[in-house]
């Protein structure tokens, strides 16, 4: 199963890759890459429709992490399409303001959806037996209409869908604020014409970097937000950073060394200084 699902997550990438070199904005992008996940959630419904699981964990494990990372990008994905189909065509304030009406409506569902939200947050597993078997059935109060979508008694859990559907909407709320901030800094806009590099680290690396940019204020003599810098490292590293607050607060939860990128970045500096010849960096798993 793993297999599977690993093979797919490739052939997609490569797709998008494609789609990403030939079409140049995010609608056309969103309409392309709504195709390619929608093919390959039927991919893998076809797939589950005649795999056994060997036992509870590996079917938890599918329907809460899995499933949802592909789904997630078919709605991720799915709303842009909406959002820029319908987004005006006026003066800045205008458009900042149906940016800013998405974004509440974003909160909304985040204040809505605060019980499950919390639990795939926190990586709690207290309740997975409940929310990610099929067949299952649990209070109302954590399961909202949005079970309804798409329901599959052999590809649906009670809370499948809707994991999925806070993974694309944290990568939505990135989205709306990086174009927010882009109508008062249009450069920012011609930061993705540059040749695209990848980040090959860690995403929480990533996180550290853009803290620590914006907390020493070296960027926009400290006037740009932690949102703009992360918007920036994105397009600069083709990297999506959908949930940069929960990763910090990860960070600060670390009990030794809260800044183990950073001092990485030091030593090999220290060491490079110290020793003129190229020196291979290694960064621990």
């Amino acid at each position: 199963m793993e297999k599977f699902v690993q093979n797919l997550n490739e052939s997609i990438a490569k797709e998008m890759k494609n789609i990403e070199d030939v079409f140049e904005t995010s609608i056309l992008v969103a309409q392309e890459a709504t195709k390619v996940y929608g093919n390959g959630m039927a991919q893998l419904r076809t797939f589950i429709s005649t795999y056994s699981f060997k036992n509870n964990k590996e079917e938890i494990h599918f329907f809460k992490h899995l499933k949802p990372t592909i789904q997630s990008q078919l709605i991720y994905y799915s709303q842009i399409c909406d959002i820029e189909s319908r987004r005006p065509i006026g003066s800045i304030p205008v458009i900042k303001q149906y940016l800013i009406d998405e974004l509440n409506h974003l909160n909304h569902f985040f204040d809505k959806n605060a019980v499950i939200y919390q639990y795939f947050r926190l990586n709690k597993m207290n309740y997975d037996t409940h929310f990610f078997l099929r067949h299952q059935m649990i209070d109302d109060a954590v399961i909202s209409e949005d079970l309804i979508y798409g329901k599959d008694p052999y590809f649906t859990t009670p809370c499948d869908f809707k994991i999925a559907k806070i993974m694309a909407n944290q990568e939505l709320f990135i989205y709306l604020n990086n174009e927010y901030v882009k109508l008062d800094h249009p450069e920012l806009a011609n930061v993705s014409n540059f040749k695209k590099s990848s980040w090959t680290g860690k995403k929480i690396w990533m996180i550290e970097l853009a803290y620590s940019l914006y907390c020493s204020g070296v960027v926009n003599h400290g006037n740009a937000s932690i949102i703009e810098i992360v918007g920036i490292l994105e397009q600069a590293f083709n990297i999506s950073l959908s949930n940069c607050y929960g990763m910090f607060s990860d960070i600060r939860k670390r009990k030794k060394n809260q800044t183990v990128f950073i001092d990485i970045l030091k030593e090999q500096v220290i060491r490079r200084i110290d020793e003129p010849l190229e020196l291979p960096i290694k960064f621990p798993n």
